[in-house]
Parts: structure tokens; C-alpha cells; sequence
């Protein structure tokens, strides 16, 4: 039946913010892919996905410009199951990626491209906890060598690096 079908969903996208409370609503705690794509979320719509998905592994949050430091720290606190992060284009700083350090030690796949407020203080921070990442996109990021240096020192299971324009 379409209940049935409903509860086994591993893997959704969302365009607009009208099915966010709907998921919630019915608890589909099966979902472990969610795609935020370019979407008018606020920190307090992420909170209560993160609240209530538990068992989310991959988020992507690309282009959710509206999501700031307070979403980020809360969700980081909430699903320390995550795998795979996309922040694309978010309004975060240092202060996220230090949380996300803290917390999210499963992380294998980051993508901070675009995210023009941290530094190499978070980036830093990142490559001394996050040391299981094997994807890391810093793309567009204000960064320096102090970074390339950290990541190169610790981030030894690395794969993917992409650094395309980043720097000062």
C-alpha cells in the first residue's frame, strides 16, 4: 500500500518547504538522504528536521542560504549519525565548523564550498577531528596555507580536495 511505501523511503528530495512538516508529522524516521536543494529553510525549519529524522546520514543543504551558525550547531548535536554533509553557499562561520568537529566524527564527505565566512580557524579545526573524511570541497573558501598544511598533516584517508579559487 502507498503507507507502506511511504515508510520505507530512504532517500528524499525537497524543492519547496511545504512537505518539511508533513514529513515530520508522520515520523518517517526511515529517511537516511535528505536534499534541502536551494530551498528558503530556516534554522528553526533545520531544527526540527533534526529533531525529529534521527537517522539521517547524508544532508544537503546546498544553496539553503538562509541556515546560519544556530541550525548548523543544533543539527550537529542532533545527527551525529551523518556521513555525508553538503553546506554549500550557508551563512556559517568558524563557530559551526568547530561543532561539527566536536560532534559529527562519522563525517566521510564535506562540502563547504562557497561558505565565505570561515577560516582557516574551523578548517583547522576540522582537519584535526574529522580525520575519517575522504571528500572535502573548501572550494571558494577564504583559506590560506595554514589549512593546506593541517589537511595534508592529518586528513590522511583524503581522496577528494577540491580547492578551486580558494584563498584571500
Amino acid at each position: 500500500s502507498c503507507v507502506l511505501l511511504i515508510e520505507n523511503i530512504e532517500k528524499m528530495v525537497i524543492k519547496r518547504n511545504g512537505l518539511i512538516n508533513w514529513i515530520i508529522a508522520r515520523r518517517l524516521l526511515s529517511i537516511k538522504r535528505m536534499k534541502l536543494n536551494d530551498c528558503y529553510f530556516t534554522d528553526t525549519c533545520l531544527i526540527k528536521i533534526s529533531e525529529n529524522l534521527t537517522n539521517l546520514q547524508d544532508l544537503n543543504l546546498y544553496g539553503c542560504d538562509s541556515i546560519t551558525d544556530i541550525g548548523i550547531i543544533m543539527m550537529s548535536e542532533k545527527l551525529v549519525g551523518l556521513n555525508k554533509l553538503n553546506l554549500f553557499f550557508c551563512k556559517i562561520t568558524d563557530t559551526s565548523l568547530i561543532k561539527i568537529s566536536e560532534n559529527l566524527t562519522n563525517l566521510q564527505d564535506l562540502n563547504l564550498s562557497s561558505c565565505d565566512n570561515i577560516t582557516d580557524i574551523g578548517v583547522v579545526k576540522i582537519s584535526e577531528s574529522l580525520v575519517g573524511l575522504n571528500k572535502l570541497n573548501l572550494s571558494y573558501c577564504n583559506i590560506t596555507d595554514t589549512s593546506l598544511i593541517k589537511i595534508s598533516e592529518n586528513l590522511t584517508n583524503l581522496q577528494d580536495l577540491n580547492l578551486i579559487s580558494c584563498g584571500t
